[in-house]
């Protein structure tokens, strides 16, 4: 999971310009990730599959706040 995590920090900056908020997000998706591993099918890359949960991730709290 560490290897992971500034990747999609980096991803998640480019939307989101809050520290705390792209912590959240981090810690969000790395959740997902150790919950849904074994959804991994490999008919893509690795970083393929967790750059789409990031940016799912990231358009869901988007959303949210838009709501509000």
């Amino acid at each position: 999971m560490n290897r992971y995590r500034d990747r999609v920090y980096r991803q998640a900056q480019y939307l989101i310009h809050n520290a705390e908020e792209i912590e959240d997000v981090v810690q969000d998706v790395l959740i997902i990730l150790h919950l849904k591993r074994q959804t991994f099918r490999g008919e893509s890359s690795f970083s393929t599959w967790l750059y789409q949960i990031t940016r799912n991730v990231i358009l869901d709290r988007l959303r949210r706040q838009k709501t509000y």
